[in-house]
């Protein structure tokens, strides 16, 4: 409490009347603001009032849009349904119109298949019935050629004489006339039908060896059956006959295609006594009775002179006895040569020289996998070997194949 007489008391004092006396004007005014606050309150309440409906409509107006819209969309939908179904439905028909004409097409392709075979088996029989007429063509024109040819024309130089076959130029020793006189009896062509069969097995690119190849009266048939591409090793051991030989493959310009082994063939690497004989096809490493004389030759495997890996098609081999011995040095050539074919002279006369009984000699051939077939002369065609008889054979030349001859389409069964 302000002491008395103070400054705040004196205010006290003169303040009071004057509050009491605005009291009531104040209260005045405290009605009067009262008045004007509630008055703006019911205002700002109508104004509320005012937005909340404008928003309850334009809610509604939503509301009745939406509904429309909603409708529109469930046409629509209901519309594109229907269409679909629509489509659905052609989509089905159109399937099964397809699936008939197919089903037609189907029978169609399977007639047309079936007159295309009918077709096939026709013209197949046309063509084996035109092979077989061109073939018999080919051997009459072939009669015909070693009739014409003018291979009958020899011409003597000496210690040689050179004559004129189909397949090329060959080089006689003059003293073998027993040789001159078959080969123009049988019109240049000796062994006409070992010829042909030799012709049915190579085709071009093939290697083959010729063993025993004498003057090369079968070696230039084999080069021309291998052209091009192809190989001919061709074996002679009498030296005298190996040079014509060489000669005669200079002759032919046949250089790419031979290749001369001045050699006899055998089991071993080494050297042997060879008979020579007045009949240049008979010399033999098996002692001739008969023989003029007799010389040291060199002898080799074939598995030494063919490459490794190397397949050869054919292997003639005319050996006069020693066959066995050739068979013996070449096993590596036959396991690298599973389809290899062999041309072999069979002569009983040689086997009994060399103590080899004939079952002997063609069981050797079979243990490594062989099938024996005789060679017709002068057919060129090939037969089973015969069950009996073979002891009384001259001299035969036989086809050894692993396989069924039809593995060589050319070759011809005898009938």
């Amino acid at each position: 409490m302000a002491p008395p007489g103070s400054r705040d008391e004196r205010r006290s004092v003169a303040v009071g009347p004057l509050r009491r006396l605005a009291a009531p004007v104040l209260r005045i005014f405290r009605r009067q603001d009262q008045s004007q606050l509630s008055t703006r309150q019911d205002a700002a309440a109508h104004q509320l009032d005012a937005v909340a409906a404008s928003v309850v409509t334009r809610l509604d107006s939503v509301a009745a849009r939406l509904d429309a819209l909603e409708g529109l969309l469930v046409a629509r939908f209901d519309l594109l349904s229907g269409q679909a179904d629509a489509l659905g439905t052609r989509l089905a028909g159109m399937e099964g119109r397809l699936a008939a004409r197919f089903d037609l097409l189907g029978g169609q392709s399977d007639a047309l298949g079936a007159r295309l075979a009918g077709m096939e088996g026709r013209l197949a029989a046309r063509f084996d019935l035109l092979g077989g007429q061109a073939d018999a063509l080919g051997a009459r024109l072939a009669g015909m050629e070693a009739v014409l040819h003018p291979l009958t024309r020899c011409v003597p130089l000496g210690t040689e004489v050179l004559s004129r076959t189909p397949w090329g130029w060959l080089l006689h020793p003059v003293e073998d006339l027993a040789l001159l006189a078959g080969m123009m009896d049988a019109g240049g062509m000796h062994e006409a039908g070992t010829r042909i069969v030799l012709q049915s097995l190579l085709t071009q690119g093939d290697l083959c060896v010729d063993a025993g190849a004498h003057i090369g009266i079968l070696t230039v048939v084999m080069a021309h059956a291998v052209l091009p591409g192809g190989q001919v090793v061709a074996i002679e051991p009498t030296p005298r006959l190996a040079a014509l030989l060489r000669q005669t493959v200079v002759l032919n310009n046949m250089q790419a295609l031979v290749t001369v082994e001045a050699c006899a063939v055998g089991r071993e690497d080494g050297t042997a006594t060879l008979s020579t004989h007045t009949g240049t096809m008979n010399s033999s490493l098996v002692p001739l009775e008969d023989g003029t004389g007799a010389i040291q030759v060199p002898v080799r495997r074939l598995d030494s002179l063919i490459v490794p890996g190397t397949r050869v098609a054919v292997a003639k081999i005319d050996v006069e006895g020693v066959e066995l011995d050739a068979l013996a040095g070449m096993s590596r050539v036959i396991a690298d040569s599973p389809d290899i074919a062999l041309v072999v002279e069979f002569g009983p006369s040689h086997l009994k020289r060399a103590g080899i009984a004939v079952d002997d000699w063609i069981g050797a051939f079979r243990v490594v996998g062989f099938t024996p077939w005789e060679i017709v002369e002068p057919e060129g065609t090939i037969r089973p070997l015969r069950g009996a008889g073979l002891d009384a054979v001259l001299s035969l030349n036989l086809l050894m194949l692993r396989h069924a001859p039809q593995r060589w389409p050319r070759l011809k069964l005898a009938g």
